[in-house]
């Protein structure tokens, strides 16, 4: 872990100019170490330019990985605004501003309300500070003894109070357990974030040098929402969703929570299934990247794995059994998820990386664990995911840094 001075968010950098499509040129690794050009010809994006990206990062393709997962095609350069616009509707975010790095992320210093009757509080409120984080609090100007970032979707922001989420819970935890330490968790989620974000997200809080890196990969959504800004920077051609728009249109009215929380994803995948080897290679690509960053800046990256309600207690909401029901998907379409979230989480331990899988502390609970009204990890699965990542922490010794040992009394 590293000390520093006072830490600033890196400037936001111009938006780019739209470009003319044109052929990929990717260097990527083969299994004998020797490198070679591949020409990727973009297809017909339905009105949209294929536009050139550029690798950050290192190649995945380690001796022990080579026989199993592919090499890195990692594609990425930064979006314009109309780009944005295009990929992720920013302008129906009404909480949100565009970001050159993260594409889109809230906005500074905000304050809301919302009703929420299964909340013992009958609502919940929630702020952003001056970096558009989750919560009221400022990063400290001087580095604290640990700081860690976590990036992650609506899971990971969080639909409570500000204390209740679990980056919230887990510096209350982090500081009970170590009195005399000063300790910062930043909360950088959004909701609608995926992979590619994720790394943005880091990229944004570079300066702040985070000791800690906990990546939230929610399995409920965020392998199908990685396919659009990948198949955007290859240049192809995302199948569409056409062939089952009837249907989801249907289920959609009343059951638009279940949709949009697990069941379009699945639906997505079992109609378009070549689509689930795309998705994990964007999903690999991208934590490689990730991981790389961490290496090069003395980060610790944490993955946790959040399984959705459809993974973990489906009996449990009527509605997502009549969605499911709605849209013809069957208990073993359901496994689709599990599946990919087991092939992901594989290649992260075999590269070294720690790994939280949240799936059988959550099948163990007594208790439902995502709220009724939309699916969302509610307070008791907020406060196991927290638990479980201290737990880890300890186990690690992560608190026991660099900074932690030079502290005044150590």
């Amino acid at each position: 872990m590293r000390r520093g001075g006072t830490k600033v968010l890196l400037a936001l950098g111009a938006a780019g100019a739209a470009g003319l499509a044109f052929a990929l040129l990717l260097r990527v690794r083969a299994p004998s170490g020797d490198e070679l050009t591949l020409v990727q010809t973009p297809r017909d994006l339905g009105g949209v330019p294929a536009r050139p990206g550029t690798r950050a990062g290192i190649d995945p393709l380690d001796a022990d990985l080579g026989a199993r997962f592919p090499p890195s095609t990692f594609l990425r350069r930064e979006l314009s605004p109309d780009e944005v616009e295009l990929l992720f509707a920013l302008g129906k975010r009404e909480f949100d501003v565009y970001d050159p790095q993260c594409y889109f992320r809230k906005r500074a210093g905000l304050e809301g309300r919302r009703d929420w009757p299964e909340h013992p509080a009958g609502h919940y409120a929630w702020r952003t500070n001056s970096l558009g984080l989750r919560g009221s609090a400022e990063p400290a100007p001087t580095p604290p003894d640990l700081r860690v970032l976590v990036v992650g979707d609506s899971h990971t922001e969080g639909v409570c109070l500000d204390a209740e989420t679990y980056p919230a819970r887990l510096e209350q935890g982090l500081r009970a357990a170590y009195p005399g330490r000063t300790i910062e968790v930043l909360n950088a989620a959004r909701g609608g974030y995926s992979f590619f974000h994720y790394l943005g997200a880091l990229e944004r809080a570079l300066e702040l040098e985070p000791d800690v890196l906990v990546v939230g990969i929610y399995g409920g959504n965020d392998f199908e929402e990685v396919l659009t800004p990948h198949h955007y920077f290859q240049g192809t051609r995302r199948p569409p969703s056409e062939s089952f728009q009837e249907l989801r249109a249907r289920a959609m009215r009343g059951h638009g929570t279940a949709i949009g929380q697990a069941l379009n994803s699945v639906k997505y995948f079992v109609t378009w299934p070549d689509q689930v080897d795309v998705a994990l290679q964007a999903a690999r690509d991208c934590c490689t990247e990730i991981q790389a960053l961490c290496l090069r800046r003395s980060i610790h990256p944490i993955f946790v794995f959040i399984p959705s309600a459809a993974e973990i207690e489906p009996e449990g909401h009527p509605k997502l059994r009549e969605a499911m029901a709605m849209l013809e998907l069957s208990p073993e379409d359901l496994r689709t998820s599990e599946r990919m979230a087991d092939s992901l989480l594989a290649f992260l331990r075999q590269r070294g990386l720690d790994v939280l899988d949240l799936r059988p502390a959550f099948r163990s609970a007594d208790e439902l664990l995502y709220w009724k009204a939309d699916m969302h990890c509610n307070l008791q699965a907020l406060q196991r995911i927290a638990a479980e990542l201290l737990d880890l922490f300890e186990r690690r010794g992560l608190v026991l840094g660099e900074r932690v040992r030079a502290a005044p009394g150590r």
